[in-house]
């Protein structure tokens, strides 16, 4: 039996100083899928876009997950899914 989880990946992502800049699509489960902005550095990881959707995804994944999702897609080096 196979278990579908949330995924994301890097549309596109830039390196600057101590900071990674990205645009991350997160896909659920069923196929819906939304963009936001990442910005990753050595102490945090800032996510901005719709704060509707992003605190619908926190409440359904749990923050730990989502956040976890979300920073791995943006300092991935490859694009895409």
């Amino acid at each position: 039996m196979s278990r579908k989880v949330l995924r994301a990946y890097a549309v596109t992502r830039t390196e600057t100083g101590d900071a990674v800049i990205a645009v991350v699509q997160v896909v659920e489960p069923n196929g819906e899928a939304y963009r936001f902005d990442v910005a990753v550095t050595p102490d945090e990881t800032t996510v901005t876009g719709d704060d509707e959707l992003l605190a619908y995804l926190h409440e359904r994944y749990g923050s730990v997950l989502f956040s976890s999702v979300i920073r791995s897609a943006a300092l991935r080096e490859k694009l895409g899914p």
